[in-house]
């Protein structure tokens, strides 16, 4: 299983909209995050800037910086005494609905 962030510029010209992909070997299932400002605000819980030391740098294309994204994020969804964000990414590829981690 693989998860990925990817990112579009958003209709407003500032800023990007954020999307992840997760796919195992047979289905691939999108999910709606939101403006990139957001998603680091409302799910991560850091400014931009936070999340960009987070994961050692901004480029979201790098395979490395995208992956740490993705813990990040399957982090921040845990709940308490869940500390495997690899199970909460199965957990929510197969139970999740594609808003369901929308912060819009």
């Amino acid at each position: 299983m693989k998860a990925t962030i990817e990112h579009t510029p958003n209709v407003y010209g500032f800023g990007h909209d954020w999307t992840m992909v997760i796919t195992d070997h047979e289905k691939r299932k999108v999910f709606w995050l939101g403006q990139d400002a957001k998603v680091c605000a409302r799910l991560i819980g850091a400014t931009p800037g936070q999340v960009i030391e987070l994961v050692g740098g901004n480029n979201i294309d790098n395979a490395k910086v995208n992956r740490k994204l993705v813990q990040i994020i399957f982090e921040a969804l845990a709940a308490p005494g869940q500390d495997d964000w690899k199970e909460i990414m199965k957990d929510v590829f197969k139970t999740a609905e594609p808003w369901a981690l929308a912060v819009e």
